[in-house]
């Protein structure tokens, strides 16, 4: 079912979305030094670009393609759960089967061109290869789990944080089993992980002109709609399985020093520990550097910690499994369970990530080398620009001079700037004019009465960045209704449902009065 559920993203995912365009974008850039000095424009770090750039290199850059790296990542991210529950001798990943392994969101970007599935993989490599070097610090262990640790920071920052709670759960619980000098190891690893992080620092230094776009304070309710997908029932199983896991982490903990454990280690009592510690501390150190970072949260954001909570999980709720008959009985729960899941997020799991790709190709049927393309909101550029025709001339509202990836210092440029659309309401006029058509993929505003007011430049934060774009296209859609003879809506027919979040239209605008 799990294979199921990710073929049939594989099947109806379509086209590249907008952040899904940014990533392959930078991938195909023609140098990876173009590549380093091109990371201020990003919120990523090198690690899933260049596992992108090495897919592309050998040829299959396509749609198809590159669909195919992200279905073996998210594939690869079950697997890691899985490998990580026998690790800790726990007989099936039950926690992981219940929570994440069907979660539409989970699966939909695990398997997304994005460096969220690589990122999630990492967390879960990190956490289990961080407990097989405290109790076999070997050579070979040691090195794969500081690969685990580098992997995990750089594919994405906030896994710093999620790291943090591992190296130091990874500790405490090596000097409460007494393992001595020992328990400074996985703060060696961490402390690799972080230094990586420096090479860094140029990029986001200079991504801070635009990062302040993305505060919002928002909070974590997106946290709650990623746990409540794809039904708030979800979400309250999350809850009782995070209070499960918690009660079984105290009960073992005071039961084996009730019981006076004295086998060899790692006990029970080690294991509850570092799994309890890790998770703990890293939604901590998460969910407050969210916080105080006043961001703009999405759901996806919260995915690696999403990981990271079942695989711990799975090692509080491995002892309740058993053996012999209620193994059996669990198992087959964990299976209907799974069926009624699949059927609920099918509508999910086969939505269509963008039409972009099918509006560029209606325009490349019908549009000429003299109309003019408008795409609002400004982001949808980005997938634009992959599928755009050549020859075809567009823009952007407002008009920016890179469309290829979010560039959202641009943005800010112009925010501060006035006379913004001067020249492209010219365009506008001169098109028109000439009997050509004026096409807008995306949307327009409905216009008020009278000449709307172009927005002022603006001085800085807080940055609303939604109240400026509507003032830009306000103007164009005021223009075109003042002075286009001819409006219409062309059909743009799907397979499938698209996603609302990337669901294009396509109008076109001819004649003058």
């Amino acid at each position: 079912m799990v294979l199921l559920a990710h073929l049939r993203v594989l099947g109806h995912a379509g086209g590249l979305e907008r952040d899904e365009c940014n990533s392959a974008a930078f991938a195909t850039l023609p140098s990876l030094a173009a590549l380093v000095s091109r990371l201020r424009y990003d919120t990523v770090p090198l690690a899933s670009t260049l596992m992108f750039r090495s897919w592309v290199a050998i040829g299959l850059g396509s749609d198809a393609g590159l669909r195919t790296l992200g279905l073996l990542v998210g594939l690869a991210l079950v697997a890691a759960l899985a490998w990580n529950a026998r690790l800790h001798r726990a007989p099936l990943p039950a926690a992981s089967l219940l929570l994440l392994a069907l979660h539409p969101d989970a699966v939909r970007w695990s398997d997304a061109i994005r460096p969220v599935g690589l990122g999630m993989l990492a967390i879960v490599l990190a956490f289990g290869l961080m407990w097989r070097a405290l109790w076999r610090p070997g050579a070979m262990s040691v090195a794969l789990a500081s690969a685990a640790a580098l992997l995990s920071v750089q594919t994405l920052y906030p896994n710093a944080l999620l790291l943090l709670g591992i190296c130091a759960a990874g500790a405490l619980t090596a000097r409460g089993a007494g393992l001595g000098r020992r328990a400074l190891l996985p703060l060696a690893i961490g402390l690799i992980a972080a230094l990586s992080l420096l090479a860094d620092l140029p990029a986001l230094r200079a991504a801070r002109e635009w990062t302040p776009l993305l505060w919002t304070g928002a909070g974590h309710m997106a946290l709650w709609g990623a746990l409540a997908s794809p039904h708030t029932l979800d979400a309250w199983l999350w809850v009782g399985a995070a209070a499960a896991g918690l009660a079984l982490a105290v009960a073992r903990g005071r039961g084996a020093a009730r019981a006076g454990e004295t086998s060899a280690p790692p006990t029970g009592r080690d294991t509850a520990r570092y799994a309890g510690l890790a998770v703990g501390l890293g939604a901590a150190a998460l969910l407050l550097a969210l916080a105080a970072g006043h961001v703009d949260a999405e759901p996806w954001y919260y995915l690696p910690l999403m990981a990271l909570a079942c695989a711990g999980l799975d090692v509080l709720f491995a002892p309740l499994l058993g053996a012999g008959p209620r193994r059996t009985i669990l198992a087959l729960a964990l299976v209907a369970f799974s069926i009624g899941r699949l059927i609920a997020s099918l509508p999910i799991l086969d939505e269509r990530r963008t039409n972009v790709d099918l509006v560029a190709a209606r325009l490349a049927a019908e549009a000429s080398a003299r109309d003019l393309v408008i795409v609002n909101p400004w982001y949808l550029g980005v997938s634009f620009h992959r599928y755009a025709p050549a020859g075809l001339r567009w823009t952007t509202i407002p008009p920016l001079a890179d469309n290829s990836v979010h560039r959202f210092d641009l943005l800010r440029r112009q925010m501060e700037s006035t006379g913004v659309m001067d020249t492209l309401l010219a365009r506008v006029t001169g098109t028109l004019e000439s009997g050509a058509r004026v096409w807008v993929v995306g949307s327009l505003p409905r216009p008020g009465t009278g000449t709307p007011t172009p927005p002022p430049a603006a001085t800085g934060p807080p940055w609303q960045i939604e109240a400026w774009c509507t003032g830009w296209a306000l103007q164009v859609s005021a223009l075109i209704a003042a002075h286009a003879q001819h409006g219409r809506t062309i059909p743009v027919p799907a397979p499938g449902v698209v996603s609302p979040a990337e669901e294009a239209g396509l109008h076109v605008a001819e004649g003058w009065r």
